[in-house]
């Protein structure tokens, strides 16, 4: 339970407690999971670092096998060389694929929406139709087509 210097448990203050820095809350917890002591750096922190740090591991890797599964989890190119080990067309190893705007500007609408990987998976959830799923050397190719790439060479030493 938390407490305040002034008040008795946490939920009894106003909040002016917590907003000033120089005011000492209890800082031991115990984890939900193993049970064992540790110092907490949040207030609603219920995970001893490791378990909170297996939680978000966890947590993105489903995000991202969700937005995969959505998109269709092979290279949507059709062109694609990839040769899978039952004979279709299309990369589908998930090493190798990449999310990619299909209109181009990714890297434009990163930088005005702060995007990070992880928050660009929930837009690809809400818009799906934006994205497509290209394995890196064909995501590489259509940057190189489109002239998405910086500094591009026009022609390709041999």
């Amino acid at each position: 339970m938390w407490a305040c210097l002034n008040h008795a448990p946490i939920a009894f203050c106003l909040g002016e407690c917590m907003k000033r820095k120089s005011q000492v809350f209890k800082t031991i917890r115990f984890c939900l999971h193993c049970k064992l002591e540790f110092k907490i750096s949040h207030p609603r922190q219920l995970y001893c670092h490791t378990h909170k740090n297996q939680k978000r591991i966890r947590f993105r890797r489903n995000l991202k096998t969700r937005v995969y599964d959505l998109l269709g989890n092979r290279c949507s190119n059709r062109q694609c060389a990839w040769i899978n080990s039952d004979g279709s067309r299309g990369c589908s190893d998930r090493r190798c694929l990449q999310v990619d705007h299909i209109m181009g500007g990714g890297i434009q609408e990163r930088k005005k929406k702060f995007l990070t990987t992880f928050s660009m998976y929930f837009d690809v959830i809400k818009n799906p139709h934006r994205y497509q799923l290209l394995c890196a050397n064909c995501n590489w190719i259509k940057r190189f087509i489109n002239s998405e790439v910086p500094n591009r060479i026009d022609e390709v030493a041999v």
